[in-house]
């Protein structure tokens, strides 16, 4: 187990501000396999011989709090910041909280980073629970404690302070300055602002849009509503006048069938009237038949007899 020397000069009774280092540990972190060590609430001093690996502890501090390589002066990516012939490094970091609900007294942040270039987060409470594993809630718990790993004058790491003493260009000191009052970070906002503000307001000319072609459509379906309501009433229509036509229909053969009867009845008593006149006409011809054979009779009598008288 590696160790720093650390010289300790503060009241032993005042109270740790929240977002005070604890303690950390490093793990495969540049010149440390194996390191760590609690922090006063105050401040802390730590001191060593060149090589001993300082800037490895302020290096683990920035990228185990959720800083880019770049930010730890150190480094140039991930990869770097793993000791050589590791694969993995580990940073742990205990801070000092509000007493809160959520998290309690403390906040543990674990980043575990690989030599492929992956790296998560584990952040978890007083009690040791695991409470999320994304960076969104780091960022939101370093706001909340007012730490910011890339400000100037909060971490100046040592290329930058070499940097800072030797310059006396203005456009770099107003750099600092700019960095140093977060200028920076608001003109990120400010733009993350604007293109949300211009994202909104795209949406919102299209969300308008589609309400157009929305109404559009209601109008359209209004009218097509309309039709099917008065195409439904020319059906009922049409089928009123289908079924008065059907009993239009069926009166007027009911007419026409009356007539025929009618006429049937007439033609009916037109031949009964024949046939009883037939009757008349057949017996009176059969008396004729009867009297003219009589007739015929008496004239064959009358003719014999004639011949007769004539013979004598």
């Amino acid at each position: 187990m590696e160790s720093a020397n650390i010289q300790i000069q503060a009241p032993q009774d005042c109270e740790p501000t929240p977002g005070i280092i604890k303690s950390i540990e490093l793990r495969n972190v540049m010149s440390h396999s194996e390191f760590k060590q609690e922090w006063h609430k105050s401040m802390n001093f730590i001191i060593g011989e060149n090589g001993s690996g300082k800037s490895a502890i302020l290096t683990g501090i920035v990228a185990g709090l959720g800083g880019k390589a770049y930010d730890t002066g150190r480094a140039n990516s991930i990869r770097d910041i793993i000791t050589n012939g590791q694969n993995q490094a580990k940073i742990k970091i205990v801070l000092h909280n509000h007493p809160s609900k959520l998290y309690g007294n403390d906040i543990t942040i674990v980043r575990t980073m690989s030599r492929e270039g992956s790296s998560k987060y584990q952040i978890k409470d007083a009690n040791g629970n695991l409470r999320r594993l994304d960076r969104q809630e780091l960022n939101l718990v370093l706001s909340k404690l007012n730490i910011q790993v890339n400000n100037p004058l909060a971490i100046l790491h040592q290329e930058m302070s070499r940097n800072f003493l030797r310059t006396n260009d203005p456009t770099d000191l107003y750099n600092y300055f700019y960095r140093a009052l977060l200028l920076n970070t608001c003109e990120s906002m400010l733009k993350k602002a604007q293109q949300d503000l211009d994202a909104a307001d795209s949406c919102l000319e299209k969300k308008k849009q589609f309400l157009d072609d929305l109404r559009h459509k209601e109008a359209d379906l209004f009218k097509q509503v309309k039709f099917i309501e008065s195409l439904g009433k020319t059906k009922e229509r049409l089928s009123e006048l289908e079924n008065k036509y059907t009993w239009a229909t069926v009166k007027e053969s009911e007419d026409e069938l009356k007539a025929v009867k009618e006429n049937l009845d007439k033609a009916n008593r037109q031949l009964t009237i024949a046939h009883q006149e037939f009757d008349l006409w057949n017996n009176e011809l059969t008396d004729v038949k009867e009297t003219l054979s009589t007739f015929e009779q008496r004239h064959q009598a009358l003719s014999d007899e004639k011949v007769a008288k004539s013979a004598e």
